[in-house]
């Protein structure tokens, strides 16, 4: 039986969107029946490599106006001072531009934050409990959270009341940080224990938020790399699935393991992907076609999505993977469950209104995303206004598709 989750949606796709919160706006982009066009599509891809590798630096985490005093010493994260490096996902099904490549769980290499070195950083593989998973969006998850915990632990140690921090797209994330009473009166032994512990959490959480901003970025059309849209993979099964593997699975492993990041991550990875039961590739293959027709149709242009899965995890409901049924090397398969971190009880203390997120878009979508949210406002907050968003995207597909198009 296939996981039961009332999130999903499913999308139009192939297809260049043309969105307000109104209405959408669909321009067909037509077939492409030359076989010729093959070595177009790798020089697109070739072009996104290039445009994904610019400015990895992030931004300023100081806010005017709010508490952040210099902590001794020089602000340096290391290798984490980068934002995590761009790694080029692939659509969960093949397709003359869907950049499908089969990965196999035995031959994944070595991870690696900074540079490739001999890590397989792309490709899609089924795991019997956990779905269709794309390793680029699995080991940017997984580096996201990273990025966010060294940056939140260092805040919290110096009790900074904000910072601000990014990915590569241009939106910009506020992290406001509200002390319980107690926080003053801690030691600083216990502080640190509990800093240590709520940045793992926060980071966990702000990487799955900050992958799911980007998929809600390309629903509404942004596009990272000119003239390439990527509407048609905008919250695939594979990615959500991705984000919930890649933060609750194995960062929560790798953020507390005291090895060389690298080290921590890829062990992290081959043992939680042995826990879903990942299969080989021709296997891959296998759960890939028996879903043709149902989640993804073919076609010359490559393919489109009949599903979506829209699900983020932010507000208490778990991330549940979406299985193919009746797969005769996963008899009996059940969808792990990924539940983020909770910050209700930590260690015994409450920090439940420790963090407060907003958003700014920074983006040419910005106005169409507002229009979403009552009052239109500039800066996005992630526990008041964002369901808005999320839930215009579901409505609009019941509306237009129905609400088969909402189930695996």
């Amino acid at each position: 039986m296939l996981a039961k989750n009332p999130r999903p949606i499913a999308l139009r796709g192939n297809a260049r969107l043309n969105v307000s919160c109104a209405s959408h706006t669909y321009v067909p982009r037509g077939s492409l029946a030359s076989a010729a066009l093959r070595s177009h599509a790798r020089l697109w891809m070739l072009l996104m490599l290039l445009l994904l590798c610019g400015c990895r630096s992030g931004i300023s985490m100081h806010i005017p106006g709010e508490y952040q005093p210099t902590p001794p010493g020089s602000l340096d994260f290391g290798q984490f001072n980068q934002t995590p490096r761009p790694r080029m996902g692939s659509l969960p099904w093949p397709g003359l531009f869907s950049g499908f490549e089969v990965a196999d769980p035995n031959n994944l290499g070595h991870h690696s934050y900074s540079n490739l070195g001999d890590e397989t950083e792309r490709g899609i593989l089924y795991t019997c409990r956990g779905g269709f998973l794309d390793m680029a969006h699995v080991r940017k998850t997984i580096d996201t959270s990273k990025y966010v915990q060294v940056r939140v632990e260092m805040a919290l140690l110096n009790n900074w009341s904000a910072l601000r921090i990014k990915s590569l797209e241009p939106s910009v994330y506020i992290l406001h940080l509200n002390y319980p009473e107690f926080w003053q009166s801690l030691s600083p032994d216990e502080k640190q224990v509990l800093a240590r512990e709520l940045s793992i959490r926060i980071g966990q959480r702000m990487a799955v938020l900050m992958m799911s901003w980007h998929e809600l970025l390309t629903w509404f059309g942004y596009q990272s790399t000119p003239f390439l849209s990527e509407f048609p993979s905008a919250f695939t099964w594979d990615d959500t699935a991705s984000h919930g593997f890649g933060a609750v699975l194995v960062a929560d492993h790798a953020l507390r393991d005291s090895r060389d990041w690298n080290d921590a991550v890829t062990d992290a990875i081959n043992t939680g992907l042995h826990e879903l039961g990942a299969v080989t590739p021709s296997q891959t293959m296998q759960a890939v076609e028996a879903i043709k027709g149902r989640w993804w149709s073919g076609g010359m242009g490559g393919g489109k999505p009949l599903k979506r899965h829209i699900e983020i995890g932010w507000y208490g409901q778990p991330i549940i993977p979406w299985l193919v049924p009746n797969l005769p090397f996963c008899p009996d398969a059940t969808p792990h469950r990924y539940d983020l971190p909770r910050l209700d009880n930590v260690m015994g203390r409450n920090f439940q209104n420790l963090l407060r997120v907003e958003i700014e878009p920074n983006v040419l979508q910005s106005e169409s995303i507002r229009r979403c949210i009552p009052g239109k406002p500039s800066t996005i907050d992630v526990d008041k206004d964002l369901p808005f968003v999320m839930d215009h995207m579901k409505n609009w597909h019941i509306q237009h598709e129905g609400e088969a198009s909402l189930l695996p």
